[in-house]
């Protein structure tokens, strides 16, 4: 009977270490993901700021 008890320990720290080991890399994408997206809206928000500083109109008449 005490081999139940083993074999349910070995398979609970298994799980565990196989939730971490795919836990660890994934947060790390998630994290670089967030961080290049931040980024991003920077960029845009930078853009925005340049093209609405473009006086159209005179760029229209010629």
């Amino acid at each position: 009977m005490i081999w139940v008890f083993i074999f349910a320990g070995l398979a609970l720290a298994g799980f565990i270490a196989l939730a971490v080991y795919v836990a660890v890399p994934l947060r790390q994408k998630i994290d670089g993901t967030r961080a290049e997206v931040l980024v991003l809206t920077e960029r845009v928000e930078q853009i925005r700021e340049l093209v609405g500083r473009l006086e159209l109109d005179r760029l229209r008449r010629h």
